[in-house]
């Protein structure tokens, strides 16, 4: 008796998903149909709406302007913490024998 009244409590709950369900479709086609986008070519823009994707565009450019300066930011102080800790040397530069100086004694 108890899994009867269990299945037909389900059975309600399910019927009134599929309701609610039917709803929310039709709710999202009337919203769709009033918030359809028409997309243009810039010819038929307004001044007002070319002066906004230009201000869009600028804003994106600076954006990207910004990154790049932290990054270069970023780099320019790595590099400094570099030369600070090896004194200006390259770690490029050695000649492997691990004086440091750059002169290679065996080659004299």
């Amino acid at each position: 008796m108890g899994r009867k009244l269990d299945l037909m409590g389900r059975k309600e709950v399910l019927e009134k998903m599929d309701v609610f369900e039917a709803q929310d479709a039709q709710l999202r086609q009337e919203v769709e149909s009033k918030d359809r986008l028409i997309f243009t070519g810039p010819a038929d823009w307004t001044p007002e709406q070319a002066e906004q994707y230009i201000d869009w565009r600028i804003h994106l450019v600076d954006a990207d302007v910004a990154k790049l300066r932290q990054q270069l930011d970023d780099l320019t102080a790595m590099r400094r913490r570099w030369l600070a800790v090896t004194g200006g040397r390259s770690k490029v530069l050695g000649n492997g024998n691990g004086s440091g100086n750059g002169h290679d004694p065996e080659g004299v």
